[in-house]
């Protein structure tokens, strides 16, 4: 008895019409950069309550002002009103493009002023306050890619789904 291996390639003719589609797959990223939004946000949120990590303790003299101004002494750092940790938070300027994206602190929850020169001034320092970064991109970027990379093999999928009938129709 002979052992035969028969196999069927037919259905690779499929994988054209999928590669067509699949063409402008990443022509407009603005359902990812919704998604990158909702994670840098939380990410923010997550930064200002592990008080960085790495943010140096405040002065003596800033302690001693927040003491003054009914304010806990010595935390939580960067966050008094809530105003500059809202602005990155709950409250940031948002650009979504089809090809790119922008994420910044906006002008938070007061009317009054802005958070975003204090923003600035903490992201980078002074020569009298020490820098206190919200943005980590070693951190960020991984997460961000990770957002990206499987909302796209989502629509990978579905367009698959939806030529051959097998995978996910919904994600």
């Amino acid at each position: 008895m002979a052992l035969n291996l028969q196999l069927d390639f037919s259905e690779f003719q499929l994988l054209e019409g999928v590669v067509a589609e699949l063409s402008g797959l990443m022509d407009d990223l603005t359902p990812e950069w919704r998604q990158v939004v909702d994670v840098l946000g939380t990410e923010f949120e997550k930064v200002f309550e592990q008080e960085g990590p790495g943010w140096k303790p405040l002065a003596e003299s800033t302690r001693a002002n927040r003491r003054r101004h009914g304010y806990g002494a010595s935390h939580p750092i960067l966050v008094r009103t809530g105003a500059l940790k809202s602005s990155w938070t709950t409250y940031p300027n948002v650009v979504l493009e089809p090809d790119f994206m922008i994420y910044a602190p906006g002008a938070g929850d007061t009317l009054g002023g802005t958070p975003v020169d204090l923003a600035t001034i903490h992201e980078y320092g002074t020569d009298r306050i020490p820098a206190r970064p919200v943005i980590n991109e070693d951190k960020l970027s991984p997460v961000v890619q990770r957002v990206v990379e499987d909302s796209l093999i989502n629509r990978v999928n579905q367009v698959w789904h939806k030529r051959t009938g097998r995978g996910r129709a919904e994600v």
